[in-house]
């Protein structure tokens, strides 16, 4: 069941980065189709690299200045729109501007993927999410049309529910059905396999775990949102978190997927980072990253 929220989105300001790469033309692309979707404006930006000679910087500005003009033009489609040049470290322009914007949203392109898939973290877009300055959409995917088929990955933690309400308020989830994915530890098999239990007996006892992983789920919805919101389809499977809900959103096609980057404290909130960071660095599908609400 498509979500079709009533409510008013909330985001009144989106800020889309761009290297002028093919990545982050995409990312111009869908950041654009959510401000006419949500009425927000958009703020396109290009950082210019200021470490280098004075000549070099303001030549590379006046190309910058023509190519946004440019882009403007051609991908936003009519959403009302300022194009802006900004000097700096490519991470800190972003976050600055960001700051002195009032960006609700960050839109970016995908990290260039490398032969080794494991350079993300120290990139631009792993920096920007990891500020926690404002939610983070990471955009792999081609932008023809609004999000169809939304994952939302949950460790049942507040910050979970907050991801989702910022999602629906937003409008992002405005026409898209929305699965729920749970991964939860059946704490007792590594135990049992390690004492050399049968592989039928493990997986009895996985599912006769299970039921409990669907009953903390429910739980989580009675507590965050017990005036709603629509019910949704709910995946819960053993194994790691990151796993499973890239499992999840091969299994069900999504365009797009959602996870809180920080949950519980302690060791558990170094964990949810890592399984953000996994997701990010690997999965080939848009990703929405939402940090804690800041704290008034």
């Amino acid at each position: 069941m498509a979500s079709h929220d009533s409510g008013e989105a909330t985001v009144r300001q989106i800020l889309a980065a761009t290297d002028f790469s093919q990545r982050s033309r995409r990312a111009v692309r869908r950041a654009a189709m959510l401000a006419r979707e949500s009425g927000a404006r958009l703020l396109l930006v290009h950082v210019v690299d200021d470490d280098r000679s004075a000549r070099m910087v303001e030549a590379d500005a006046v190309v910058a200045r023509a190519t946004l003009g440019e882009m403007k033009d051609e991908l936003t489609g009519g959403a009302a729109c300022e194009a802006r040049v900004e000097m700096g470290d490519p991470f800190d322009g972003i976050i600055r501007t960001a700051r002195a914007s009032g960006a609700e949203l960050i839109v970016m392109g995908a990290h260039r993927r490398q032969l080794l898939r494991d350079v993300f973290v120290g990139t631009s877009i792993e920096r920007v999410t990891r500020s926690r300055v404002a939610p983070v959409l990471m955009v792999n995917g081609e932008p023809e049309a609004p999000y169809r088929r939304a994952l939302l990955g949950v460790d049942l933690s507040e910050h979970s529910a907050s991801a989702l309400r910022f999602a629906r308020e937003a409008g992002i989830l405005s026409h898209a059905e929305v699965t729920l994915a749970h991964a939860f530890d059946a704490f007792g098999k590594g135990k049992l396999s390690f004492s050399g239990v049968e592989r039928a007996k493990i997986q009895q006892y996985v599912s006769e775990v299970e039921p409990e992983a669907r009953a903390n789920v429910a739980e989580f919805f009675a507590k965050y949102f017990p005036q709603g919101p629509e019910p949704m389809a709910t995946r819960v499977a053993e194994g790691p978190a990151a796993v499973v809900v890239s499992a999840v959103a091969q299994s069900v096609d999504a365009d797009l997927v959602i996870v809180a980057t920080h949950g519980l404290s302690g060791i558990a909130k170094l964990l949810l980072g890592s399984v953000t960071e996994t997701l990010m660095r690997d999965l080939d599908r848009d990703i929405l990253a939402v940090p804690p609400p800041a704290i008034s």
